[in-house]
């Protein structure tokens, strides 16, 4: 997490992690960004009805499990 980044900071990157980070940062950035405007095109073209019944479908489901437990 968040504390191992800091101690990669302040440590310095292990031999041969540089490419493998900067891949690894570049491949999330695109896949983020393709998947954002996919939404986008999505949300543009089409009503959220079939996503507002989900929602409230898992809604009810989550809450029925808060209520009688997790068994």
């Amino acid at each position: 997490g968040i504390w191992k980044t800091v101690g990669l900071i302040s440590d310095g990157l292990p031999d041969g992690l540089g490419a493998a980070l900067i891949i690894g940062i570049s491949s999330a950035a695109v896949t983020g960004w393709l998947a954002i405007r996919a939404l986008q095109r999505v949300a543009s073209r089409s009503n959220f009805n079939v996503f507002v019944i989900y929602r409230l479908v898992l809604g009810l489901v989550v809450l029925n499990l808060a209520i009688t437990g997790l068994r």
